[in-house]
């Protein structure tokens, strides 16, 4: 049980640096939003919407957002992949401590 449960940390360790690694890039991204806004007023807030008056600054407000979503369903899926272990490795330590 010692052994699986060192195992397990190991891991735990490296996907929780991958979910740091992750949410550091998300940030990256926001600033990169906060930069764009801030070095251009070619844009107006109608609403609940961001509208740029010109394509670039569209293209890349939408680049830095798009990036921002994948990063987001990147993390979601470690999450997923990181819940579904830990049932698993508790399944496998109840049917160990039956026998």
């Amino acid at each position: 049980m010692l052994a699986g449960f060192d195992r397990g940390m190991s891991k735990a360790g490296k996907q929780i640096d991958e979910q740091w690694k992750l949410e550091k890039q998300v940030v990256v991204q926001f600033e990169n939003v906060f930069l764009l806004l801030a070095a251009s007023k070619k844009w107006v807030v109608e609403g609940e919407q961001i509208l740029f008056y010109t394509d670039d600054d569209l293209a890349r407000f939408n680049s830095y957002i798009g990036t921002i979503q994948n990063l987001t369903q990147q993390q979601e899926q470690l999450q997923k992949k990181s819940y579904a272990e830990v049932n698993q490795n508790f399944e496998d330590l109840k049917s160990a401590a039956g026998k």
